[in-house]
């Protein structure tokens, strides 16, 4: 489970190279303690932002996934329990998963504006992307570069790039969609999951999480 850091001073330093300004957005965000359990069109009209959706609108059950494309824990999940969660409950119609963004650093914040500079039919796979080679553009000394080479492989040109990064009002949607998720909902960490309103913290193993969505489908 990744928390968020509440250092000033890490904030005011991060940026991407001072292009968008992002470090401003990150001071003073900290979680709150929720006055209610605000999960669905609250939070989306905060962000103003599509939610990303997998799996039908008629599943009878609804699991919220708050994320942070720089989070290992999250990289976890998405590789290793969320095919299973695909299998089993997505794809046969008794889930469906919204992914929300709660970018823990710039990086993530950009990485999300990418995501969601894609077509519909590749945000979930380029997601998928950002993920699986999460270490590889984290660690890349140019990460802009990095995040480039992977949106290309995906479709996405140099301009289309630049001018997705700045989106200003994308931008404030990703910080009205985490400031939402921290002061109505408490997150403070991530991956955060609320299937049918039950909060889940961290990569839990695929048991527990099946356990919960049999209790909720009986």
């Amino acid at each position: 489970m990744f928390r968020t850091s509440r250092m000033a001073a890490f904030l005011a330093a991060a940026s991407l190279g001072g292009a968008l300004g992002f470090a401003a957005y990150y001071q003073g965000w900290g979680g709150v303690a929720p006055s209610r359990l605000a999960l669905d069109e609250s939070a989306q009209n905060a962000s103003r932002l599509e939610e990303k959706i997998m799996g039908s609108a008629d599943a009878p059950i609804t699991i919220i996934e708050y994320a942070s494309l720089t989070c290992n824990h999250c990289a976890a999940f998405h590789a290793a329990t969320l095919p299973l969660l695909k299998r089993d409950y997505i794809d046969t119609g008794k889930a469906r998963l919204i992914y929300r963004d709660f970018p823990l650093d710039p990086w993530a914040v950009a990485a999300a504006m990418i995501a969601r500079c894609m077509t519909a039919e590749r945000y979930f796979p380029f997601l998928k992307i950002l993920f699986d080679h999460q270490r590889s553009w984290i660690l890349a000394k140019d990460r802009r570069a990095a995040l480039f080479h992977l949106a290309r492989q995906s479709g996405m040109t140099r301009g289309a790039f630049d001018a997705c990064l700045q989106k200003k009002e994308m931008l404030k949607g990703l910080q009205a969609m985490r400031d939402h998720a921290s002061r109505q909902l408490n997150v403070s960490s991530t991956p955060t999951f609320f299937i049918e309103g039950e909060r889940l913290e961290g990569n839990e193993p695929y048991g527990k999480i099946r356990r919960i969505l049999e209790k909720h489908l009986q």
